[in-house]
């Protein structure tokens, strides 16, 4: 991508109308942020059924530091679903820095390393769908384990956050206490996913 500001959308989840304008708004607003999430609704393909998932209490203030968001995703504060922040506007800048997803593969931790290279902005609106079905790729729990596992990998060797010196001391100890809770996590997000237990 050559553009100053990326976006990056699972092909069976949905934006609504405003993402774009108002994420990139953000940005444009605040440049010491890097990227900006906004609230979503969980919806169940099967049932049709959908939750809006609305994190007020980490972003009451709409920006954090980084670092602090960093730490939140990889100590999974708040739980899921509600730190399910993966769908994300991005400065190029800013994952360019980090060579985009070399040391993250996946968006779980290449939210976290956003996080280690600028503030984090949050929209409190449900302004995209992560749709919920028997396909999601997390219903494969191996498949998601092994690329998580590998992400975590690159997580601890990557190289911006030696020059970061209010996160480089607790780095390795953040990413290995992720790296111990991801079965239960993952586990949790599987179980949420339409027709899981007859699989």
């Amino acid at each position: 991508t050559q553009g100053r500001h990326v976006f990056k959308l699972d092909d069976d989840d949905v934006i609504r109308p405003g993402f774009l304008e108002k994420t990139v708004a953000l940005l444009e607003a605040n440049p010491h942020v890097g990227s900006v999430y906004t609230a979503y609704e969980e919806l169940d393909t099967a049932t049709g059924q959908g939750e809006a998932v609305v994190d007020r209490d980490f972003f009451a203030a709409g920006i954090v530091p980084g670092h602090r968001y960093a730490r939140a995703v990889l100590v999974n504060e708040g739980g899921f679903p509600r730190n399910q922040k993966t769908t994300a506007v991005f400065r190029r800048e800013t994952a360019r820095r980090m060579d985009f997803y070399r040391h993250a593969s996946d968006d779980f931790s290449f939210s976290a390393a956003l996080g280690v290279e600028a503030d984090v902005g949050y929209i409190p609106e449900p302004l995209y769908v992560w749709r919920k079905h028997g396909a999601n790729a997390s219903a494969d729990l191996h498949a998601v384990w092994r690329i998580a596992r590998e992400s975590l990998d690159g997580l601890e060797r990557l190289p911006t956050v030696a020059g970061q010196p209010d996160l480089a001391p607790d780095w390795p100890g953040l990413v290995d206490r992720c790296r111990q809770a991801l079965p239960v996590y993952y586990l949790q997000a599987s179980l949420r996913l339409p027709g899981f237990a007859h699989r």
